[in-house]
């Protein structure tokens, strides 16, 4: 297990929309300060700021430039993650767990409307796959075409993935899209690209921010919140090579080392809930593969039993995930959030600490090269 425990003592979430009138700097100082305020932490306790932002995104050069003073990072260490939240989030425990800051607030938002098909192309290797149009669309394509001839996967099966977050999502006053589409509205939809059709894709994005302020367990002490914990995180990088990413090896690794850290033998007894980033619906079923919680090429049995729906043994996206709410800077703020209210909720397994999983990776750009993050949280430690 990780040595010392890093404590999550605040945070804030702003409601997740197609628009908002808010620039990402207004919007990150709105919840930085909803968050601080949370947390009981006066403004010259921050000592880092740990910002989650893409030039891309954002639709400015240099956008941590904006967001990170906004958020409190005036005169003080600063940190600027080109991925999702939760590599930010490991850099703030990082930060924290070496002495090199006390409390540190991560902190990131979404307020433009972007062309995603340019952006993922843009990010593709330029000599090989920006000529020919790759994008983030067409490498989801191609792998769940691998993944469901490897396994024998049928359109039903992942129609039902869709439908089971969509139902979820329906019930989260934070989410994004609240349609709770069925399996037969999802087999209806339009085809995006073979297999994967229109509700099948995270297509639309969402404007909204949070923030989060983590300390020391010893700080923690000093403000009046009863701490949520990270007790293990796990980082992995894949090859660009569409061959060799079906079964999501970095996704592996990442989870290897976030149960090992965080003293996980089994994750599906040990684990109460997972908010997982799956912006297309054949990512989440190789996901349940890869993380351990079934054998290759069972994972449409998990969902088939039930173990994954909001009310199985294992939930796996409670909040409607990606598909609901696709935020490409803070959508891991937005997972761990979720995951947070749901420990602080009490609404673990009986006779078991109550511990969940979140999940973070920048495939909104694509599966060539992608990266996966992963944490665990704690109620108890």
């Amino acid at each position: 297990m990780m040595d010392n425990k890093v404590a999550i003592i605040g945070y804030a979430l702003d409601r997740y929309a197609s628009e908002t009138d808010l620039s990402s700097e207004e919007m990150g100082f709105k919840v930085a300060k909803r968050a601080r305020d949370h947390a009981g932490v006066k403004r010259f306790d921050i000592t880092s700021v740990h910002g989650s932002t893409m030039d891309f995104f954002d639709g400015v050069t240099i956008s941590n430039g904006l967001i990170i003073p906004a958020a409190g990072g005036y005169n003080i260490d600063s940190t600027r993650i080109q991925n999702g939240c939760v590599f930010a989030i490991i850099s703030a425990c990082a930060s924290i767990l070496s002495g090199a800051s006390q409390v540190a607030v991560v902190c990131s938002a979404d307020s433009v409307n972007y062309d995603i098909f340019k952006v993922s192309n843009a990010s593709t290797d330029c000599f090989f796959n920006q000529p020919i149009g790759v994008n983030h669309l067409s490498t989801y394509a191609l792998f769940s075409n691998g993944y469901m001839n490897k396994y024998r996967i049928s359109d039903e099966d992942i129609a039902a993935v869709a439908a089971k977050n969509y139902k979820d999502g329906a019930s989260n006053p934070h989410a994004h899209i609240q349609t709770g589409y069925s399996v037969d509205d999802v087999l209806k939809s339009k085809m995006l690209s073979t297999p994967l059709r229109e509700y099948e894709v995270a297509m639309r994005s969402s404007c909204g921010g949070g923030a989060i302020f983590l300390t020391s367990a010893e700080m923690a002490k000093n403000y009046p919140r009863k701490p949520i914990w990270v007790t293990g995180v796990g980082v992995g990088t894949s090859s660009i090579n569409l061959d060799e990413i079906v079964d999501l090896p970095a996704l592996r690794y990442a989870s290897e080392i976030a149960f090992k850290t965080a003293g996980i033998e089994n994750p599906v007894k040990d684990i109460d809930v997972i908010e997982l980033n799956n912006p297309f619906s054949v990512f989440e079923l190789a996901a349940y593969e890869a993380m351990g919680l079934c054998k290759q090429g069972k994972a449409v049995d998990l969902l088939k039993k039930g173990v994954t729906q909001s009310k199985g043994d294992l939930p796996v996206n409670p909040s409607g995930g990606t598909l609901c709410t696709n935020a490409p800077n803070s959508g891991g703020l937005f997972r761990a959030i979720m995951a947070i209210k749901h420990l602080e909720k009490g609404d673990g397994k009986k006779g078991k600490k109550k511990r969940a999983l979140v999940h973070d990776s920048d495939m909104s750009i694509g599966m060539t090269g992608d990266s996966h993050a992963l944490m665990v949280l704690e109620r108890e430690v």
